[in-house]
């Protein structure tokens, strides 16, 4: 199950990973919730022991991306891949 420590520590280990044996401008992070949704992460907000807020794209048309805040029972996979030369802008951004 996802966690405080996952949010704030192991998916940048994995992003740095990721960035270090693959070309790309900045990797997505692409997450899957419970009810079926999937969104591009853009940012980490805040995690709390409870919860964590993300700034996604709720989809491929979004001019602006949005605050998002789940529990971590809520997050069923989160996938990293490499951004699309067309779309930079959708790239994880890293603190």
């Amino acid at each position: 199950m996802f966690n405080r420590a996952f949010f704030e520590e192991d998916l940048y280990k994995l992003l740095a990973h990721y960035s270090s044996t693959h070309e790309t401008h900045g990797p997505v992070v692409e997450l899957k919730v419970a009810d079926g949704s999937v969104y591009k992460v853009k940012a980490k907000v805040v995690a709390t022991d409870d919860w964590v807020t993300l700034e996604v794209w709720e989809s491929e048309d979004a001019r602006e991306p949005v605050q998002l805040t789940l529990p971590y029972g809520a997050v069923m996979q989160v996938k990293i891949y490499p951004t699309d030369p067309d779309e930079e802008h959708i790239g994880f951004r890293r603190e």
